[in-house]
């Protein structure tokens, strides 16, 4: 017979290591599977998505526009009906539908077509009760690490992009949208910027004067009034604990 061999104490000890590294690793891989696999299935659904986007036009002065066509628009209201516009940045990757329901957090993990998944959507606050039509109207959005979302929001830190890409469209049902940019910065997360409702005409403009004056990069606008109209851009960033990338523009026309 054969004599068993005794396992040394470094032996045991070596397999151990190596069995709780290999699960350490599947674990690993696992997670970041997950990940990759939620990333690409937002990813996938919103490509879909983009068949029914606004079609980019070239007007006879040059200037580019961005309109939804109407039978579009109903295509991507019977996918869901919380459906608010389409907003589009050129030469960045924000390009999505908008919606809006009264559950602040359903959108954060639950994209357009109500799937459930990480990436969210890009949603507009409850509590602006009637879109683009109030003071400000507060749209949010993720900043997924895959560069989707709002994650390209980032670029206007820039000032040399902000100067040439300061347009922002969002595209209703029966309009679109023209809006530019007046002010891009970063703070802790509070509730100033997401202010929609004010008292007096005055604390209005002078609410929009300290967004312009909040902003990384000077942006010299025209004087401010009462009847602005703006958006406010939301994200989270992190040069600061719990911050927030906040990019305001204000109307400029309607098409």
């Amino acid at each position: 017979m054969r004599e068993k061999k005794n396992v040394s104490v470094k032996e045991i000890i070596r397999r151990i290591v190596f069995v709780v590294a290999l699960l350490v690793f599947i674990g690993s891989a696992y997670k970041l599977y997950s990940i990759w696999n939620e990333y690409n299935k937002n990813s996938t659904a919103y490509e879909e998505l983009r068949e029914y986007s606004p079609e980019e036009i070239t007007k006879e002065d040059g200037k580019i526009s961005y309109k939804i066509k109407p039978e579009d628009y109903q295509k991507l209201l019977d996918i869901n009906s919380d459906l608010k516009g389409w907003i589009t940045i050129p030469n960045t990757d924000v390009n999505y539908p908008i919606v809006q329901t009264t559950d602040n957090s359903y959108y954060l993990t639950h994209n357009f077509n109500k799937e459930e998944n990480d990436g969210g959507a890009i949603f507009i606050a409850s509590e602006n009760g009637t879109p683009f039509k109030e003071r400000n109207t507060i749209i949010h959005g993720h900043h997924m690490k895959d560069g989707s979302m709002f994650a390209s929001l980032r670029n206007y830190k820039e000032p040399s992009f902000l100067e040439s890409n300061n347009k922002i469209y969002i595209s209703t049902k029966d309009e679109v949208l023209i809006y530019e940019i007046f002010s891009v910065y970063v703070e802790k997360a509070s509730s100033d910027p997401y202010k929609y409702s004010f008292s007096t005409d005055e604390e209005y403009v002078n609410y929009l004067k300290s967004l312009n004056e909040n902003s990384y990069t000077r942006i010299d606008t025209n004087e401010f009034t009462k009847d602005d109209k703006i958006i406010t851009l939301s994200t989270c960033t992190y040069e600061v604990e719990d911050g927030r990338l906040l990019v305001h523009a204000r109307l400029i026309g309607r098409e």
